[in-house]
């Protein structure tokens, strides 16, 4: 497959993802405000009540449409369950939420219960975000089944650049890396998780950490490592027979002349 198909079929999954959290996020709209309706009458809603929340659920989805697009969730700005698209998706929430309540009470009879468009954008919330939650442990599991022949490896920092590294790793179609676990001296990280990679514990428990993962290789992820630290940690892979890599300096990268991803051997 040439460049620009490749291009094309990423664009056009792309294309499609916005269109489904579109209709997800109007879907989630009505059935917030039949939640809603159902809470407040304890199930028993009249066709009135249908309609209204029909005509309203058609102003939520338009707005949503309207205020999503300019944030970006709607135009491919933000990657789908990403922090930014997650607050984007509540600014989206909050503003049409606000539309309703302002619609509701200008109009001479109110068409839904004064709670309702509250009630609503809270369950609508949690409709889009567990969509959004659904669809992300979904990619890494798809993502994780394309690393099965993938050389497992450890990661000698848990800093900025293992977190991209991490990401890189785990997203790349056909990569050649799978992280089972990473390793930092700082007491305070251990446990933590980064992109579901646990963190194992510090420079003296890499022997411990690739018995326990099956690791065959290291890879040192501090991207302004000195020399001492470099030797060190060679030494240790060298007893624990992992073969050693390391990404690129810092100047290297912020120079353009290498990416995070782009470990290498270090003699």
């Amino acid at each position: 497959m040439t460049k620009s198909m490749c291009q094309r079929t990423l664009g056009s999954r792309r294309g499609l993802l916005q269109v489904g959290a579109l209709i997800v996020d109007c879907g989630g709209w009505l059935v917030g405000l039949f939640v809603a309706l159902w809470a407040r009458f304890e199930m028993d809603v009249t066709h009135e009540h249908v309609n209204s929340a029909l005509a309203m659920g058609s102003l939520a989805s338009a707005v949503q449409a309207m205020i999503g697009y300019g944030c970006g969730p709607y135009r491919g700005r933000h990657r789908c369950g990403s922090l930014g698209e997650t607050r984007a998706i509540f600014l989206a929430v909050l503003t049409t939420g606000g539309a309703l309540v302002a619609v509701n009470l200008t109009l001479p009879e109110l068409p839904l219960p004064a709670s309702a468009p509250v009630i609503a954008g809270l369950a609508a919330l949690v409709v889009m975000l567990g969509a959004r939650l659904l669809w992300r442990l979904a990619s890494d599991r798809r993502a994780r089944l394309h690393l099965r022949g993938a050389t497992p490896v450890l990661l000698f920092g848990a800093g900025t650049s293992a977190r991209s590294l991490v990401q890189a790793m785990l997203q790349g179609r056909g990569g050649r890396y799978q992280p089972v676990g990473l390793l930092d001296d700082d007491p305070g990280l251990k446990n933590l998780r980064i992109h579901g990679v646990p963190v194992l514990g510090d420079r003296g428990d890499i022997q411990e950490a690739a018995e326990r993962t099956g690791a065959r290789m290291l890879i040192l992820s501090v991207s302004d490592a000195d020399g001492q630290l470099i030797r060190l940690i060679r030494h240790r892979c060298l007893e624990a027979g992992l073969a050693f890599r390391a990404v690129p300096s810092l100047s290297e990268i912020l120079d353009g002349q290498a990416a995070v991803a782009d470990v290498r051997d270090v003699y």
